[in-house]
């Protein structure tokens, strides 16, 4: 509970919650964190530090998730530049 808490009464627009693997942050905390702000009308955002990790959270909470790569790169840069980020990344990871 002292989590979700941490998550949902503090009056910043960016949050970010750590914990152990297997402790329940994203089947519940952040769950009952995404349910309360979408009650108050907030548009929650998902990030993760790695495609698998926002694939993953982005299913257990029915949003789409994405990497902080992508959700930060985007942001900063032109389309030219982010497209040509998401481009490259796209190729280097491909099977060999």
């Amino acid at each position: 509970m002292q989590f979700v808490r941490h998550l949902t009464q503090k009056n910043s627009a960016f949050r970010i919650g750590l914990g152990l693997a297997g402790t329940g942050k994203t089947s519940r905390a952040v769950k009952a964190c995404v349910e309360a702000w979408q009650r108050r009308g907030y548009r929650v955002l998902i990030a993760a530090p790695t495609g698998q990790a926002a694939r993953v959270v982005g299913n257990e909470i029915s949003l789409q998730g994405e990497t902080l790569t992508k959700f930060l790169g985007d942001f900063k840069f032109p389309l030219s530049a982010a497209l040509i980020h998401h481009g490259w990344q796209f190729i280097s990871c491909r099977p060999r």
